[in-house]
């Protein structure tokens, strides 16, 4: 289910998509293996990132709001 929000470019939020509601929280567990690791990125950036994956599926993501680090959890295919 996808909601309203404002959109990040200050424009009409009709039509803005929360990525990070694509997904659920859940707390305790760690990325390994085959994670890529993207500095910079706020929450919704990194929904968004994992959502927009082209070479691989990701699935997940943990994110570090302080640090502004985000981890996406890929699956490729070999």
């Amino acid at each position: 289910m996808l909601f309203q929000v404002d959109c990040s470019n200050g424009e009409d939020e009709r039509g803005c998509l929360k990525y990070a509601d694509a997904f659920v929280a859940e707390q305790g567990f760690k990325l390994q293996g085959g994670a890529e690791a993207v500095a910079g990125l706020d929450l919704e950036e990194c929904a968004k990132r994992c959502l927009q994956s082209k070479h691989c599926t990701c699935d997940s993501f943990s994110h570090n709001a302080k640090k502004r680090r985000c981890i996406l959890g890929n699956r490729c295919e070999i």
